[in-house]
């Protein structure tokens, strides 16, 4: 199995980037695994911007993959019913 992870934009977030880059690593361990960082949309209405980084995103995944939206309001997983999950 191989995990990849689209996001639009980069992590400027110098804290956030070292936990990615760390959780990453430890992922690596156990599978395959792939962070794609797209270009933002230079648009500055945030309803057309999010459709075109939508699009973005929609054209940079296979069809054969398996895909998993992450939203602030969705469920979240413990390191063990992840691992479960992408067992």
């Amino acid at each position: 199995m191989k995990i990849r992870v689209v996001w639009v934009g980069k992590t400027r977030n110098t804290s956030l980037s070292t936990v990615c880059n760390d959780m990453a690593a430890r992922i690596r361990h156990m599978t395959g695994f792939e962070i794609s960082e797209l270009k933002e949309a230079k648009i500055s209405d945030d309803k057309e911007r999010i459709q075109v980084e939508g699009e973005k995103i929609i054209r940079n995944i296979d069809g054969s993959e398996y895909v998993v939206a992450l939203d602030i309001g969705g469920h979240t997983h413990s390191s063990e019913s992840f691992a479960i999950f992408i067992e």
